[in-house]
């Protein structure tokens, strides 16, 4: 036994012994699924290379003329798909992730390219790669696949909106990846037990909607410079908010934390949403054990709150009023929860 497995089996005792005889896991399934976790570092790296090994292949392709045969690159990218979409299923993953990757990439920008070739409507190009992409979602077993099929499908909703010119589509879109991203990512234990197809990809379903979440809201962060109109900028943060107030209630059990969260988030969910999102990622990230997203989160959230406060047009004196005022609602905040908690304390001990 590795010695992963030695420190949860060491876990799980500790556990067992604080929460009683009640406490029940299925040991063989959870250290099935921690046998097949891959480092963050080392998924970021596969999909890198991946992708960085598409693209030398595609200007290969390039040089070689082969995008003048449309009904060739067609094939070539239906033919890759498939071989890597297989692989996790019949071929029994023989093909590195790396390699496996890669040939997805490639055969979902050649489909791309031959329809462009063949002067199929942008529409239907942007429907056949979405359907690609829900495909790969449903039927591989490959986390990488997965991750890269759901940031597809997303950027796929995101050209439709475009190519639409339904810009304030992108709001619906941003609502719906933190919607997907917290469900499975609340949802993981009992996918795991569950042990169906989206056992071994929600979390990384899960990780990918809420990176693509997070970079559709630097795309809001920088609406002045996109064609947004400002009076719906606001309904981006309505799955945002949700979350970091089911977030907050889940790790402090307590309905006067969640209200006081909910009064304090409430002018940054209308003045500046982005904020919002940045940290509704963190909370995700901090509450389901997702470092990377936390990380990501966080980062986020000072930039986005950096930017809003530079954005501002107003003069330095009156930033320097809000911020000092901001300051004081945050401490009067932390007050009443400790003065809330204690009170809680005592309450139990006599």
């Amino acid at each position: 036994m590795s010695k992963h497995n030695d420190n949860i089996m060491e876990a799980l005792s500790v556990t067992r012994s604080l929460a009683g005889e009640g406490f029940v896991v299925d040991e063989p399934a959870l250290l099935a699924h921690e046998s097949k976790v891959t480092p963050t570092s080392v998924t970021f790296l596969q999909i890198a290379g991946g992708f960085l090994g598409s693209l030398a292949f595609l200007a290969l392709m390039f040089v070689l003329n082969i995008y003048d045969y449309p009904y060739l690159v067609l094939g070539l990218g239906a033919l890759f798909t498939a071989i890597s979409l297989l692989n996790s299923r019949l071929l029994k993953n023989s093909l590195p992730d790396t390699i496996s990757i890669f040939l997805y990439i490639i055969g979902c920008f050649l489909s791309m390219m031959g329809g462009v070739q063949l002067k199929l409507d942008t529409n239907l190009i942007i429907s056949i790669v979405s359907g690609i992409a829900v495909i790969s979602i449903i039927t591989t077993k490959n986390k990488l696949i997965a991750f890269t099929a759901a940031v597809f499908f997303i950027a796929s909703l995101i050209a439709f909106t475009s190519e639409n010119r339904w810009e304030n589509g992108i709001h619906a879109i941003v609502n719906l990846c933190l919607a997907i991203s917290f469900l499975l990512m609340a949802k993981e234990s009992q996918l795991l037990h569950a042990r169906n197809r989206f056992s071994e990809t929600g979390s990384a379903i899960g990780s990918a909607t809420a990176i693509a979440g997070l970079m559709i809201f630097h795309f809001i962060s920088l609406s002045h410079f996109m064609k947004m109109e400002e009076r719906f900028i606001w309904t981006s943060s309505l799955t945002a908010l949700a979350v970091c107030l089911l977030v907050i209630h889940k790790l402090s059990q307590s309905k006067w934390t969640t209200i006081v969260a909910a009064l304090i988030l409430a002018a940054p969910s209308i003045l500046a949403p982005a904020i919002v999102g940045g940290l509704a990622i963190t909370l995700i990230g901090f509450g389901y054990s997702k470092k990377t997203l936390w990380v990501l989160g966080v980062l986020s959230f000072i930039q986005f709150t950096i930017q809003f406060y530079y954005d501002l047009k107003f003069t330095l004196l009156d930033k320097s009023i809000m911020m000092m005022v901001t300051g004081a609602l945050f401490l009067t905040a932390y007050f009443i929860y400790k003065s809330h908690e204690s009170k809680q304390a005592n309450g139990s001990v006599q």
